[in-house]
C-alpha cells in the first residue's frame, strides 16, 4: 500500500509539473495587458489629463484651491512640464508663505521634478520663512541640488538643528539630516546593477516576474518578464514589454 502511495503522489507531481510548464510555455503577450494599458487607452487618458489640467489652472485660484492642487500634482506624474504649468508654479510659490499648505507643498514637490533651477529665488524665500517641515525639506534638497548660494550640506545641517529642537526625534527631519550626510553619489556606490539581477538564473526554466518599484509609490514602476527560455516578453516593436 505505501508502495501505491508513493507512486501515486509521483503521478499526481509530474501531472502538475507538466501543467506548470505547458502554462508557462503557452504565455502570450495579448493576455498580460488589462484594456487600460492599450495604447489608445493610454493616449486617450493622456489627453484627458492635460485637458483637466488646462482647464484647472485657467480657474482662479482662490476658489479652486483644490483643483490647482490636482492639476499640478498630475502635471508631476506625467512630467507635463508646459508654460501653463511653471506659470502656475510661479504664481502658487509666491502666495503668501504658509498659507496654504496642501498647495506649497504640491508645488515644492513638483517644481524639483520638473524644473530643476527655475524656482530657486521663490523657494529660497520659503525656506527662509516657513515653519512647515515638510516645505522645509523640499526646499532645502532643491536648493542643495542646485548649489544656490554655494552653501554646503553641513550650513543646511546647522540650519535645521538650531530651528527644530526635535530634529533628532522627528522622522521627516532625521531621514533629511541622513541625505545631506550621505550624498547621492555615496549613496549608489553599492547599489546592486540590475543588469546582475536579470540574467541571474534565478528558478532556471521558469517564467520570471521582475516587478521594478519607486521608494515614492505615486510614480509608476515597472513590471519586466523573462520566460522560461530566459528570453524576456517584448512588444511588437522589440522594445521590452513593461
Amino acid at each position: 500500500m505505501k508502495k501505491n502511495l508513493i507512486i501515486k503522489l509521483t503521478i499526481i507531481h509530474l501531472l502538475f509539473a507538466v501543467n506548470i510548464s505547458t502554462a508557462q510555455k503557452l504565455l502570450k503577450l495579448e493576455n498580460l495587458r488589462s484594456a487600460f494599458t492599450k495604447k489608445e487607452n493610454k493616449n486617450e487618458y493622456y489627453e484627458d489629463l492635460i485637458k483637466n489640467i488646462n482647464s484647472s489652472l485657467n480657474l482662479p485660484l482662490d476658489k479652486n484651491y483644490d483643483k490647482w492642487n490636482q492639476a499640478i500634482k498630475d502635471a508631476e506624474s506625467i512630467f507635463f512640464d508646459e508654460p501653463i504649468i511653471r506659470n502656475a508654479l510661479q504664481y502658487v510659490l509666491n502666495q503668501k508663505i504658509d498659507k496654504n499648505l496642501k498647495l506649497q507643498r504640491t508645488a515644492l514637490e513638483a517644481a524639483f521634478t520638473l524644473f530643476e533651477n527655475d524656482f530657486s529665488e521663490s523657494i529660497n524665500n520659503i525656506y527662509e520663512i516657513s515653519s512647515d517641515k515638510i516645505s522645509l525639506a523640499v526646499a532645502i534638497q532643491y536648493l542643495k541640488r542646485n548649489n544656490f548660494n554655494q552653501r554646503s550640506s553641513s550650513f543646511y545641517i546647522n540650519e535645521i538643528k538650531n530651528r527644530f529642537n526635535d530634529y533628532y526625534s522627528d522622522p521627516l527631519l532625521t531621514n533629511l539630516l541622513y541625505d545631506l550626510e550621505n550624498p547621492a553619489s555615496k549613496k549608489f556606490e553599492n547599489y546592486p546593477n540590475l543588469a546582475d539581477l536579470f540574467e541571474h538564473p534565478f528558478q532556471k526554466g521558469k517564467t520570471i516576474i521582475y516587478s521594478i518599484q519607486r521608494k515614492n509609490r505615486e510614480f509608476i514602476g515597472l513590471t519586466i518578464i523573462k520566460k522560461p527560455d530566459g528570453t524576456f516578453v517584448k512588444n511588437e516593436d522589440g522594445t521590452v514589454f513593461n
